[in-house]
């Protein structure tokens, strides 16, 4: 058996369904964001609040899992933790700091043993993960909101209305491949996974 729980009730998910319904309507009273906490904090039927990280700013940053490291962007700059053996927790000290940007990180990916991100100063950045080679440089006329690696291409998408393709190849960085011009800003945009490199 198992329950969904609250901070005001129990509630066992093999009774029958006329039983159920009732209580659901008086689960209806409690609130959203305390019927989510509670079912994110629940996990092998106990309850388990573990804070991994803490800003004192209130807005979600953009994340990204790679091997036994979390990148994580915070304001101009992306912080590398690596999790401590047992898995379950990080090291408070971040493994790298990853810098460049004027203004807010609004997205990263990891390819290529590089670090690829876009920020609200209309600039993108090209971190090496394992050195201090960073690049930046000028990629749109205002901040750009995604970005996305892979095979040597970096695709970007803008508030200013513009998808735009750039080579990641040493001598070419900054030097634009090709310009899609779109009707609104673009808010997300991806390399199709079926790229041949």
């Amino acid at each position: 058996m198992w329950s969904i729980r609250t901070s005001s009730f129990d509630l066992p998910c093999f009774l029958d369904f006329s039983f159920r319904k009732s209580i659901l309507k008086r689960m209806a009273s409690v609130p959203v964001k305390e019927r989510v906490k509670v079912s994110q904090n629940w996990k092998l039927g106990r309850c388990r609040e573990g804070i991994l990280l803490k800003w004192r700013c209130s807005q979600m940053p953009w994340m990204q899992l790679e091997g036994d490291s979390l990148y994580v962007s915070q304001a101009n700059f992306i912080l590398a933790y690596q999790f401590r053996p047992d898995g379950a927790s990080l090291n408070r000290r971040p493994l790298g700091v990853f810098a460049g940007h004027d203004e807010d990180v609004c997205h990263f990916v990891l390819a290529n043993s590089h670090i690829i991100s876009a920020g609200g100063d209309g600039k993108i950045g090209i971190h090496k993960i394992h050195s201090t080679f960073t690049v930046k440089y000028s990629a749109h006329e205002q901040e750009v909101n995604c970005v996305d690696c892979k095979g040597g291409i970096i695709v970007s998408g803008s508030r200013d209305r513009t998808a735009k393709v750039w080579p990641l190849a040493t001598g070419r960085l900054g030097q634009c491949l090709h310009t899609i011009q779109t009707e609104d800003r673009v808010w997300s945009i991806a390399i199709s996974p079926l790229l041949r490199k």
